[in-house]
């Protein structure tokens, strides 16, 4: 069916062919849909420069909608079309091809553009995208004051993803104040349309009794809602429960159930999680490749725990070849996000030269690090760093005087350190018998293996 729209005026003829293809897209005439007239009527419309049109061209090109094949680079420029028109969906929409370099070219700059345009018409979609962007730092410099500001304009919307990440600053006191009743009014709002996220994170409030009164039941039916519905946070966190036996009975196979779904989802705290059962054998037969495989995954991700897993794994040949440059990169990664044990040991390592060139001073600092979040290792080491002068002048009450804060935190080499200067009279007068109880309190092989790094393996003393 064409029609003759000669003597109508562009404008007019552009509004008959939409109105035609929305008749035939919606099934409105006949009860069902004709995707080929829906076509040829919004083309027509398209071609006035009608951007309703464009839009729902793109739109049909994209779901697979009618008998023309789906061409990517159409579907950006009927988007960019809508866009330049007005419309605030196409914007929407066209950013976040820009953004997930879905059929044109990865381009942040472009996307916050477009998302700014749509914005600017109040679109809730891309104010909760422009906000989550100013979150993370990705395209535009990290402002949680800005990412707030758009997540609340979107949540004022009505918008259940705006709300649940505005409540999670909110509960975490995150680019604004904190504010417990206001988060677990927004979670209450998007669990209210069983949206997974405002389900999990007022489960979690329950849980806890942070504001709402706390109720077991009702946290653990919110959190299993969440997981029904694939939230992938969800699951992980039902498989932690299972694993511990919090509000539910401990069940090994259940909580590795869980983690593998969350993990096939690239949940990276699933990944790690199912990486230490397979390191550890929990559930399971011992496999350090796949434990290995597992922490790179969330690695990737950046998280610093898998981070640090993997370079332990690479130092000590675990499930990967022995690496110590690998180690290294893997625990500089966790230190810069400040794991205090990843520092302790990327400072090992320079002080020890493995996986590049000694450096006692970078080893100092890293040591320093450490030593401020309360890593008792490293307060060993940097009273092993006075003891000989290593990157600092050599101090030997100092470095007693590290020994007794890390031999106070029960750090076994710390004991044992302490021990040898009171034997010796190393920054301390002697007091050999203080110094054979202290040796006495730690296992044989603890003290093999600091008799090797002192190079005391042939001693004869009492350590």
């Amino acid at each position: 069916m064409q029609l003759n729209l000669k003597n109508n005026s562009p404008q007019e003829a552009a509004t008959a062919y939409f109105l035609l293809g929305d008749i035939y897209l919606y099934g409105i005439s006949k009860g069902r849909p004709k995707y080929e007239e829906a076509l040829y009527y919004y083309e027509e419309a398209h071609n006035q420069s009608f951007g309703a049109a464009s839009l729902r061209l793109a739109i049909m090109y994209e779901d697979g909608l009618g008998i023309v094949p789906a061409d990517k680079q159409r579907i950006a420029e009927l988007y960019e079309n809508a866009g330049c028109t007005g419309y605030a969906s196409a914007c929407l929409l066209l950013g976040e091809m820009y953004q997930a370099h879905a059929s044109v070219p990865q381009d942040y700059e472009r996307a916050i553009a477009l998302y700014e345009k749509a914005a600017a018409r109040k679109n809730s979609e891309a104010l909760s995208n422009l906000g989550m962007l100013h979150y993370a730092g990705i395209g535009v410099p990290k402002d949680y004051v800005k990412a707030a500001k758009l997540l609340e304009e979107a949540a004022a919307q009505s918008h259940p993803p705006s709300q649940v990440s505005l409540g999670a600053m909110l509960h975490e006191g995150i680019g604004i104040f904190r504010d417990y009743k206001r988060a677990a009014e927004l979670f209450e709002k998007a669990a209210a349309v069983e949206h997974p996220g405002g389900q999990y994170y007022l489960g979690l409030m329950y849980q806890r009794g942070t504001w709402v009164p706390q109720d077991y039941r009702k946290a653990l039916e919110l959190i299993e809602k969440a997981a029904a519905q694939g939230l992938a946070e969800a699951k992980n966190y039902l498989g932690l429960l299972y694993e511990k036996g919090e509000l539910v009975p401990q069940d090994s196979n259940k909580a590795l159930e869980y983690y593998e779904e969350a993990a096939a989802q690239g949940e990276a705290d699933a990944q790690f999680n199912l990486g230490v059962s397979y390191m550890m054998g929990k559930g399971m037969s011992q496999d350090y490749t796949k434990a290995a495989e597992l922490f790179a995954e969330a690695a990737k991700q950046g998280l610093a725990t898998a981070q640090f897993n993997l370079g332990v794994m690479y130092r000590l040949g675990q499930g990967v070849p022995q690496d110590n440059k690998k180690a290294l990169e893997l625990f500089e990664e966790a230190a810069a996000q400040g794991v205090a044990i990843a520092q302790f040991n990327v400072g090992m390592m320079y002080m020890l030269g493995e996986g590049g060139p000694p450096d006692d001073n970078k080893a100092i600092k890293l040591f320093r690090k450490a030593v401020f979040q309360g890593e008792a290792a490293a307060v060993n080491a940097l009273g092993w760093m006075y003891e000989l002068g290593r990157g600092v002048e050599k101090d030997e009450g100092k470095a007693v005087s590290y020994y007794k804060k890390a031999a106070n935190q029960n750090c076994a080499c710390g004991i044992l350190n302490l021990a040898y200067c009171l034997e010796h009279g190393i920054g301390i007068a002697v007091d050999t018998m203080r110094a054979a109880d202290l040796y006495a309190s730690i296992d044989d092989a603890t003290k093999l293996e600091w008799r090797q790094a002192r190079g005391l393996e042939n001693s004869t003393a009492s350590s």
